[in-house]
C-alpha cells in the first residue's frame, strides 16, 4: 500500500492524506526530491495498477455469467 501512496504523491503532487497515511510517510519530504523520470514511472505504475484492477473486475463479472 505504501508504494501506491508514493505513486499517488508523485503523479498527482498532493499533500492531502489522512493522519494514518501521513504517519507512514510525509509528502513534504518526497515532493522536493523526485525527478521527471520518477513522474513518468509513477504514471506507468498507476496506469498498470488500474488496468490490472479493471481486468480483475471484468474477469469476475464474466466468470459469474
Amino acid at each position: 500500500m505504501r508504494t501506491v501512496w508514493y505513486g499517488w504523491i508523485i503523479v498527482f503532487n498532493t499533500n492531502t492524506f489522512s493522519a494514518l497515511e501521513r504517519s507512514m510517510l510525509e509528502p513534504n519530504e518526497i515532493l522536493p526530491r523526485f525527478k521527471v523520470w520518477d513522474k513518468v514511472l509513477g504514471w506507468v505504475f498507476m496506469l498498470s495498477l488500474h488496468t490490472m484492477l479493471a481486468c480483475l473486475i471484468a474477469d469476475m463479472v464474466i466468470g459469474w455469467l
